[in-house]
């Protein structure tokens, strides 16, 4: 099966082992660590950043089992994932290794929560649960343009799979405002091409809808 890309810039994934579900706002995809279910999205120079940040998006539900249930990883680029009930993130930064930084809490196991991470000009990675910043780094790192790598949703490679749904992915190549992170945590995106009313560009977005 494949997962559209609606942002206009044909990074469609192939969904391995996940299933269509009731998603957050339409249909999602269902992901059990058994199957090792992921979508699979080529690596494309649009997806390796602009330099000056990025934000990741999504809906989860996590199912509250498992140990490091990836929502987004990016080999050398960045990485979101549900550990115990928090959210966590890292960033692949100019000159520097991936570091994490993450939420104390805040994603309850069976319910639908957004989350979303940021990384801007001022080197802050910013974890948000539910539109609200759960979360602001205490090191810098500064932003920088990633390897070409492919981008998994639901799992780290072959490793680290997601227990439970994920719908509503998105990928822009700046930092949003904290404002903005706010509406797509209160508002169906049913996201194509240009997401107006962002300071940054949409790079990918899979609603499997």
């Amino acid at each position: 099966a494949v997962a559209p890309d609606h942002s206009g810039h044909g990074h469609d994934g192939v969904v391995t082992g996940a299933q269509w579900s009731q998603g957050q706002s339409g249909s999602g995809l269902l992901f059990e660590s058994g199957k090792k279910a992921s979508v699979q999205i080529p690596s494309s120079a649009a997806l390796d950043g602009s330099g000056r940040g990025l934000t990741l998006s999504a809906w989860v539900r996590w199912q509250g089992k498992g140990y490091q249930n990836t929502v987004l990883f990016k080999d050398q680029g960045y990485k979101m994932r549900v550990y115990k009930g928090s959210l966590y993130c890292a960033v692949q930064g100019s000159g520097k290794k991936m570091l994490w930084k993450g939420s104390e809490g805040g994603i309850v196991a069976n319910q639908w929560h957004h989350v979303a991470c940021t990384h801007g000009a001022d080197g802050q990675i910013r974890t948000y649960i539910d539109g609200v910043v759960s979360h602001t780094s205490g090191f810098v790192v500064e932003p920088a343009v990633m390897p070409s790598t492919p981008v998994v949703v639901g799992a780290q490679g072959k490793s680290s799979y997601f227990y439970g749904d994920i719908d509503e992915v998105l990928v822009f190549d700046d930092p949003l405002s904290d404002a903005r992170i706010a509406e797509l945590a209160s508002t169906d995106e049913g996201s194509g091409g240009e997401d107006e009313g962002s300071s940054g560009t949409l790079i990918y977005a899979a609603t499997f809808g």
